[in-house]
């Protein structure tokens, strides 16, 4: 019924019918927005845990950041063409949500949209992507493979999500301040080709990582740029975390890494079990200063 909706102005402020958190009815219903509406204002219908789909009309042109956040029986939502502005939220924690598409005329899309629903039949992969901008990760891949369609990041685009790896491809020329928060269970990235990995008991920091790495990338296309060595010798301990074939493209320049470096990176390999790097270390050192176990207890 249309005294359901507390409108003013074109604006559905506010849902007050069955179905919503005043009232949440036996049988789960489905909701008619009425016509004339052109925006659906933020958390109208937020908590509406009776509804179980929403049919939006054309005319609608915003809808609100929260507007349907946390309606945990809704399952599919059609957004018209004419809607132009999605807020942040605005169907985020809908648990059951497994059909919602951004239409492609859409021109500002806020964060964390669908954040904490499945979408398993409008963005099947995971990979809530618009116009080659990757919005958010929807999908539960502990290993995540960005893909060569994306050219841009979004802000948050992984929110809290359970990923140990992620691999974003050379095709993705901007990446928006801290796209990954709060991942707890990620412990490698690799960009432009280079992965950095952290242990167990490490924090991930993407700012810095991704500056090291663009650095990296820099300074070995041109291992002569004074800029690029003292930055990487200002990150030197962080270096270490790079891939093994990234560490001795590095270290084979000559430029970052004197003798007593190196012996303090095969001590850190002895001590915490990278053998990898600790033989790549020591036959480095083998060939440009003379072989020595500094440590008489070298586990090759």
């Amino acid at each position: 019924m249309k005294d359901d909706f507390e409108i003013e102005n074109g604006v559905l402020i506010k849902y007050r019918g069955k179905g919503s958190s005043a009232g949440i009815p036996e049988k789960l219903i489905s909701i008619s927005i009425p016509e004339g509406v052109t925006t659906i204002g933020n958390s109208a219908f937020s908590c509406c845990n009776g509804i179980e789909s929403v049919i939006i009309p054309d005319g609608v042109e915003t809808i609100g950041a929260d507007a349907f956040y946390s309606c945990k029986s809704l399952k599919s939502v059609i957004i018209p063409d004419s809607v132009r502005k999605i807020g942040s939220s605005a169907f985020s924690g809908c648990l059951n949500l497994t059909y919602a598409r951004i239409p492609e005329t859409a021109t500002h899309i806020g964060e964390c949209v669908f954040r904490r629903t499945s979408l398993a039949e409008g963005y099947p992969d995971g990979f809530v992507i618009h116009h080659h901008v990757l919005l958010e990760y929807i999908g539960n891949e502990k290993t995540v493979i960005i893909p060569e369609t994306v050219t841009e990041i979004r802000f948050m685009a992984f929110n809290w999500n359970p990923i140990e790896s992620l691999v974003i491809p050379d095709t993705v020329q901007k990446i928006d301040a801290e796209p990954i928060y709060a991942c707890t269970k990620l412990r490698s990235v690799t960009v432009y080709g280079i992965t950095f990995t952290l242990g167990q008991k490490m924090e991930f920091y993407w700012k810095p990582v991704f500056k090291l790495i663009c650095a990296v990338r820099k300074f070995l296309d041109n291992p002569e740029s004074h800029k690029r060595i003292v930055y990487l010798n200002q990150r030197r301990r962080d270096i270490f975390y790079l891939d093994s074939e990234t560490f001795r493209s590095i270290l084979e320049t000559g430029k970052i890494f004197t003798e007593n470096i190196i012996d303090n990176y095969i001590r850190y390999a002895i001590e915490n079990q990278y053998y990898e790097k600790q033989i790549l270390l020591t036959e480095y050192k083998y060939q440009h200063f003379g072989f020595q176990d500094i440590t008489d207890k070298l586990k090759l």
